[in-house]
């Protein structure tokens, strides 16, 4: 069977407001900032589909963001979280939605949906154990639990080779919370 392309539709193609009538219509439903036929199914491809939408192909979509085109949690965050790796030029991002930061990334913690660019679940599962609590409006540690332990069944990660990935790298920060967190996940 050939592979199909998965078509999301933004502002960009139609204005907001008549994406909104075919909403409101029956014909379209929201997906992020996008919108897609009822025809198709809410799947990792669709939603990796709306998060590349208009964004730089460079961008690696990274923890709650790639949790949440994995569908390891049921709703996208607020606001969506790329990383660039180290050598690549990408440039300023303006958006209040959008955050970005420049990580080393090995090209085996990366994976491709479609057109995005995102970080496999064991890079994810690690990234939201050592980050996924942090700063204020974060979810809570249940929430940020029940995502590491989606995304370890998505990936079919044993809390072995999570821990281990952890110890992989020395003096790496928040590391003990990570450690606990994946614990938590594996009850």
């Amino acid at each position: 069977m050939a592979n199909r392309r998965v078509l999301v539709l933004s502002a960009r193609e139609f204005p907001l407001g008549e994406l909104c009538a075919m909403r409101l219509d029956g014909e379209l439903f929201g997906i992020d900032d996008c919108f897609a036929s009822l025809d198709e199914f809410e799947s990792p491809a669709l939603r990796a589909a709306a998060v590349a939408a208009g964004r730089h192909p460079r961008l690696i979509a990274e923890q709650w963001t790639a949790a949440w085109v994995w569908g390891a949690v049921p709703a996208p965050p607020a606001r969506h979280t790329f990383c660039v790796r180290l050598d690549a030029r990408v440039g300023r991002v303006t958006s209040t939605q959008t955050v970005v930061r420049e990580v080393a990334l090995d090209p085996a913690e990366e994976s491709s949906i479609g057109p995005l660019r995102l970080t496999t679940p064991l890079r994810t599962v690690t990234d939201l154990g050592r980050w996924g609590e942090a700063g204020a409006g974060s979810p809570e540690p249940p929430v940020v639990v029940a995502a590491i332990a989606a995304l370890r069944s998505i990936g079919g990660l044993s809390l072995a080779h999570c821990l281990a990935e952890l110890e992989r790298t020395p003096h790496l920060p928040h590391k003990k919370r990570a450690q606990e967190l994946l614990r938590r996940s594996a009850v």
